[in-house]
């Protein structure tokens, strides 16, 4: 897509949701947040989900619910709202988890842990990727278990880099 910007993907985005065209509204939003630098980009997008959060809910359509709350939580993030972030991201877990959809339940985990880790709550972002981890055994879902793998590793090493940089401050009196 040549001409692809925020104001254009979100005008086909939106296009497409007043249309009734879910799945291609949600293909437009997923570009469109690539372009989504700050707070004021977030705004529209917000309004928008918003709308497809409730547009699933009275067409009681329980997946779109769950993808719009994932997407709900990644413009939290971009926002610095992480509480709201992690709410929506819990909302999506419960109803995948509800569907039996254990991919999308293990995806949410993943954002939950790295809002955490962003939180610096890296215990909590460690478990929320070790059950995301434990999911995506089951699946045999190999590309995924060596993302999370990678993920926890590099937590895991800043952790003991700071740690380590502790002990020096301590070690040498320095606060």
């Amino acid at each position: 897509m040549t001409t692809a910007n925020l104001p254009n993907l979100y005008e086909k985005s939106l296009e497409s949701f007043h249309k009734k065209d879910i799945t291609k509204s949600l293909e437009y939003f997923k570009m469109a947040m690539e372009f989504v630098r700050s707070k004021r980009d977030s705004n529209k997008l917000l309004t928008l989900l918003t709308e497809m959060l409730n547009y699933s809910r009275k067409e009681a359509d329980k997946n779109l619910e769950a993808e719009v709350l994932k997407n709900l939580g990644q413009i939290h993030a971009i926002r610095k709202d992480f509480a709201k972030g992690l709410q929506s991201y819990q909302q999506a877990m419960k109803i995948h988890k509800e569907l039996g959809d254990e991919f999308g339940e293990a995806e949410s985990m993943e954002y939950i842990a790295s809002d955490f880790a962003i939180l610096g709550k890296y215990e909590f972002a460690i478990d929320y990727y070790r059950r995301a981890l434990d999911i995506y055994q089951e699946l045999g879902n190999q590309e995924k278990i060596n993302e999370i793998a990678w993920e926890i590793k590099k937590i895991e090493e800043f952790g003991e880099e700071v740690d380590r940089n502790e002990y020096l401050l301590k070690k040498f009196h320095i606060n």
